[in-house]
Parts: C-alpha cells; structure tokens; sequence
C-alpha cells in the first residue's frame, strides 16, 4: 500500500492505522491518512513535496497535533533531512543580505563566480580564472610611414622596426675595369613594451638608398615608432673608377645603421646592427666583381656581379644593403637598398 492514498471509509477497520501511525490530511474534499511507510515510500520516489503541497491538499487544523506522535513526527525529520524542505530559508537570507555580495553566497556561489561578477574589467576576469601569459592577437605591418592606433586591450607592444638600406657604388668610365662595394644595410631595434605607447604613435618607414650612375649611393633612410624605438638607415657605397691594375675597389665598408631605444617600460630590448657592404675587385684592368650588399636583420643584401653589369638590388627582405656596380669602360649604377619596415604585435 505504500505510496498511496489510503481513505478511512474503504478499508477494513482491522487494517486502518491508528492515529499515532498516520499522518492527517484533507485531500480532495476527504480525511485522508498517510502512513509511515507511505512517507518514507514517498520520499524514495521524491515526490512527497508534490502531493503534500499540491493546490488540493491542506492540513486540517483539527489534528496537527497528531504530526506530534513519535513516528510521524520520525518521518517528517526523514522528509526535512532528504529534501531539505524549508520554503522560507533561502528567501529571508536573501532579504537580509547586506549587499549583492551577500546574496550570491546565501545562493551557494563559489569563489570564482564571485570573482567573474566583481571584476571590473576583463582583465579581472581573466586573473579571477587563473588565466595567464599572454596572446598574440593582432599584427600590423608598415611599409610606409603611417600611424598606429592600440588596441584597448592591448597588455603587451613587440615593435620591430627596420631601417632602409644604402645603395651600392657606382662605376666611372674609363679605361680598364671597376668593381664597386657593396652599400651597408640599415639598422634594427626590438622592444617588448608593457606600457609606454600613447593612443597613437607615428610610424616612420626608411626607403632605401638609392644607386647613382658612376657616383656614391644613397644612404637608406631611418625608420622610427614614435620615441620609443628608431634605428638609422645604413649607407651608401662611394664610387669607383676603372683601372688597369688589380686592386681592391674604393668606397667600400661604408657604415651600417644602428638601433635605438627610447622610453616606456620594456621586457626586453634588442638592437641589431646592419651589416657592411664589401669592397669590389678590379683584376689587371679585363675583369671586375662587383662587392655585395651587407645583409640586415630582417633581409639580405644585393648580391655580387661580374663586369659590365649594374649592381643588384637585395633579391627580398627589408633593409638590406644594395650591390655595387662592375664595369669595365662604361658607367654603371650600384644596386638599390631594400626599404625598410616597421611590424608591430599587439598581445592580451
């Protein structure tokens, strides 16, 4: 008979419960009896809530103080104990709470949710979960000069910035041969910055130098993150004029360019040197070959040529250094420099 509704007027007197072993009730209009075993029964299925409090049952006034008997009143622990049946805890905690605070712990909020709902920003809640290091999230790239503009939830800058190279030196006409240096690669800088940048800084990108005919080559242009990072263009390789003779090529190891760190608060800081162009060779006045580019950080530099032709510019990269010229009669150009470039990561 457990878990059912058992009425007085339909069973045997003989097997009707005594009022110490039952529990009264007024379901659907009649006196009804609940017994032990129905209650425990019923709290195994976990549906005695239900039907003690459904909108068709009530206590009746009359025998509430039969749930006083001892076994009964057993069972109604049983009932509080198993399904924590308190209709009015949860909302006079939340009425009482002091704040917002307060009332998500009476709910049973963890630590960490607390965390997550007080953080003030995103970052709060990032460390309210433990989470760490940092991520690369957006790349921008100038080949030109131009302006940047962070990113809000930038945390940490890398800036690379690469500066133009110089141009090779030129051949003279003349009898006999020239073999022109190579011009010198321009300079580079690497910040990791945790702070520091502005809402905008200035890019400025250094083209690269320029080859002459039967002159000295361009210089390469600087390249520059606003003040927090600039490195100098490298430069250009002085001519040379023929010769019957074998000799070494004038105008070569030109200076390469540097780099330079300015303000703002940095992890780490790397500043790179260009490379040097070489000198050409002039062999008894009939061969020439041509010095190279020197190479930079981020590109190499123009390479070596025989007699009679222009010098080479770097065959890919940034900042390297043009070849020079090799000729033997004519006048002839050195190789152009590789422009530079400025690459700036943005991590969260």
């Amino acid at each position: 008979m457990s878990g059912e509704t058992i009425r007085p007027d339909l069973l045997d007197p003989e097997t009707t419960p005594s009022r110490a072993q039952g529990a009264h009730f007024i379901r659907d209009g009649l006196s009804v009896y609940l017994t032990v075993a129905q209650i425990l029964g019923q709290l195994v299925r976990g549906d005695l809530a239900g039907r003690l409090f459904a909108s068709d049952a009530s206590f009746d006034p009359a025998v509430v103080e039969l749930l006083a008997a001892t076994d009964v009143q057993a069972a109604m622990d049983e009932l509080a104990g198993r399904v924590s049946l308190d209709p009015t805890a949860v909302g006079e905690a939340l009425a009482g709470a002091a704040d917002e605070i307060a009332a998500l712990q009476a709910l049973g909020a963890t630590a960490i949710g607390l965390s997550l709902f007080t953080a003030a920003d995103e970052a709060g809640a990032r460390a309210a979960i433990g989470v760490s290091g940092y991520g690369l999230r957006k790349i921008s790239r100038f080949t030109t000069s131009g302006t940047w503009t962070p990113e809000p939830w930038a945390r940490v800058v890398r800036v690379r910035v690469q500066a133009g190279g110089g141009a090779g030196g030129g051949v003279t006409s003349g009898t006999g041969s020239a073999g022109g240096a190579g011009g010198s690669a321009g300079g580079y800088v690497e910040r990791w910055l945790s702070s520091g940048w502005a809402a905008s800084e200035t890019v400025t990108v250094g083209a690269g130098g320029t080859g002459a005919v039967g002159g000295t080559g361009g210089s390469g242009g600087s390249s520059a993150f606003g003040s927090l990072a600039s490195a100098t263009g490298g430069n250009g390789a002085g001519f040379s004029s023929p010769t019957t003779s074998t000799v070494r090529g004038s105008g070569g190891g030109a200076a390469p360019g540097i780099g330079s760190v300015g303000g703002g608060t940095s992890l780490l800081d790397l500043t790179i040197a260009g490379g040097r162009g070489l000198f050409g060779v002039s062999y008894a006045g009939a061969m020439a070959i041509a010095g190279p580019g020197g190479n930079a950080a981020l590109g190499q530099g123009g390479g070596t040529i025989s007699e009679g032709l222009a010098g080479r510019a770097p065959d890919g990269g940034f900042g390297g250094g043009g070849g020079g010229a090799a000729g033997t009669g004519s006048a002839l150009a050195g190789g152009n420099g590789a422009s530079g470039v400025v690459i700036v990561e943005e991590f969260e």
